[in-house]
């Protein structure tokens, strides 16, 4: 068998795996019922400021898009801004939540996925017949495919809200929806990597959890304090969540840029992962 197929089957079996588990079954719920509330909620606020900014009277759409370029302008560059100003609010929304929840998500999906197997040796039943490094990679990619399942049906369900409450155009949700959910999938990419490292480094699954949430906390204060630190900002491109704002910039080539980081930290990781499973004794 080639080890594209044994990665193809590792991966199939992880996410069939986290689909049946309770585990999957209730974060997916919980992504699901949070995600589609909050963006309810949005909708609805965002209707009732603007009944109240109009007062009953009908507001031109080019005075609405204005007012959305203004405020999008506090956030985002000129250019950025004007870019993005045609993107559903509640779509924009949607994307910058889900890449704040993504590194946890993904982590909560595998943390245990070979830790687990690690700790009950079930995985040396399983590398007598398979390579290990085939193991590793249909891990992350089994891991990969979860969390982009759960993305793609809270998407569906959000570009249904933003239909119902006309956040946008049909064309713009076609256009903008599909994009944004990718883009989250280049962020996930990157965290299902380093979920595979953390279940690499540790027998244990707790443990592989605790340090797990521990760097991921420890990255995002390390990015903050770059942040006010004079000269520093360079330092912060070593961190994945440096790229957040790059994968919705004007420019394609920075999207590039960020989609290829993302992609580097993800082979990087799970590459490393897969050296430590191929050397240590099972």
């Amino acid at each position: 068998m080639s080890m594209l197929s044994e990665v193809g089957l590792t991966a199939a079996r992880e996410l069939r795996r986290n689909l049946k588990s309770a585990k999957g079954l209730a974060m997916g719920a919980l992504f699901l019922l949070g995600g589609t509330g909050g963006s309810l909620l949005y909708a609805q606020l965002a209707r009732y400021a603007l009944e109240k900014m109009s007062q009953g009277q009908t507001v031109p759409e080019s005075t609405l898009r204005e007012l959305k370029l203004e405020a999008l302008k506090q956030t985002y560059p000129e250019a950025t801004a004007n870019y993005l100003v045609d993107c559903p609010s509640v779509l924009l929304l949607l994307f910058k939540g889900t890449l704040l929840a993504i590194p946890l998500l993904t982590l909560l999906a595998g943390f245990d996925s070979i830790s687990g197997e690690t700790q009950h040796r079930t995985l040396r039943f399983y590398a007598t017949r398979a390579e290990r490094t085939s193991l590793v990679l249909g891990k992350a990619l089994g891991i990969w495919a979860t969390v982009g399942g759960m993305l793609l049906l809270l998407h569906l369900a959000v570009w249904t809200i933003a239909l119902i409450h006309q956040d946008g155009t049909g064309m713009q949700l076609a256009s903008w929806g599909p994009r944004l959910w990718l883009l989250s999938l280049a962020c996930t990419a990157c965290y299902a990597g380093l979920t595979t490292l953390f279940s690499a480094l540790f027998r244990t699954p707790a443990v592989a959890l605790f340090v797990g949430v521990a760097a991921l906390a420890g990255m995002g204060v390390l990015g903050l304090i770059l942040g006010f630190v004079d000269h520093a900002d360079k330092l912060s491109y070593l961190l994945p969540g440096k790229y957040d704002g790059l994968l919705i910039s004007h420019d394609p080539m920075k999207v590039l840029g960020a989609v290829g980081a993302l992609g580097t930290w993800a082979a990087l990781t799970s590459g490393t992962a897969s050296e430590l499973i191929r050397r240590r004794d099972l």
